[in-house]
């Protein structure tokens, strides 16, 4: 009975997520995207990312992206883990490009620090638009 009910708590607090998610700006969808590659959650970053149409007939499906973000997810804990370092992900205010803020720019700065307290940046800026299942990440 237990693992009953535990189950149905770990689905409910999924679907919850997944509203949760649906319902998020810009900066937080990019926020979330970085975050789970660090965490390990390819799927949870896979979910964040716009497929256009025109992708699935180039071989782009949704099991292709989370394939490779799943090996970028590992590579990169897989280096944090021989570094003996962290990374902070911190997103900037959005910046709309058109007059219906359905498309945004999210400035990222990823800060790492290695285990010697060396620290380095890397700033990136995400494309991102709005689809009926909340803010996505337009990977170019």
């Amino acid at each position: 009975m237990k693992k009953l009910i535990r189950t149905l708590l770990l689905g409910l607090t999924a679907a919850a997520a997944t509203i949760a998610y649906a319902a998020a700006g810009p900066k937080e969808s990019a926020q979330t995207f970085f975050e789970s590659l660090i965490n390990g959650d390819a799927s949870k970053a896979a979910s964040l990312v716009y497929l256009p149409p025109e992708a699935e007939q180039q071989g782009v499906t949704e099991q292709v992206m989370l394939g490779k973000l799943g090996v970028i997810s590992m590579e990169l804990r897989e280096e944090i883990k021989k570094e003996g370092g962290s990374i902070t992900v911190v997103s900037g205010e959005p910046t709309y490009t058109n007059a219906a803020k359905t498309e945004a720019k999210v400035p990222v700065t990823l800060k790492m620090r290695d285990k010697s307290g060396k620290t380095e940046e890397d700033k990136e800026t995400l494309d991102l638009i709005k689809t009926d299942k909340g803010w996505k990440i337009q990977l170019h």
